[in-house]
């Protein structure tokens, strides 16, 4: 039953990282900033993990796995964006970081979006035989 929670948390938690992603990536191919300007990039939103993360062992390792990926991936999100060289803006709210892109990194944003959310599906399926 702790098994089931544990599943059920994961699992939306990573579809609602998964919907960002893919949403984000959508919004940048259907309209693409100015070729002089650029574009905000919200962090992914983890709330639910810390909690679940002394029940993990519930789980199976390949689907801690999978679980620990998408997470790892989504925690270093931002950081990976500002290497690329987006700046992260000044005085947001905690858990509320955003990052400045120029324009002419849009393709590889949009690649990055899909990347990262195909490692996030991949743990969503996983986690969705539990739930049955």
């Amino acid at each position: 039953e702790d098994r089931i929670a544990v599943a059920s948390t994961l699992y939306a938690e990573l579809l609602g990282i998964h919907r960002a992603l893919d949403e984000n990536a959508q919004h940048l191919t259907d309209k693409p900033p100015d070729q002089d300007g650029g574009f905000m990039v919200p962090e992914p939103s983890i709330k639910l993990l810390p909690e679940m993360v002394s029940k993990m062992g519930l789980l199976r390792p390949d689907t801690i796995r999978k679980v620990m990926d998408a997470y790892v991936l989504t925690e270093q999100y931002l950081e990976q964006l500002i290497l690329l060289g987006g700046k992260l803006q000044p005085s947001m709210p905690e858990n509320r970081q955003l990052v400045y892109i120029d324009a002419q990194h849009t393709k590889f944003v949009i690649e990055f979006n899909r990347t990262r959310a195909g490692v996030v599906k991949e743990a969503i399926d996983a986690l969705a035989p539990y739930l049955k």
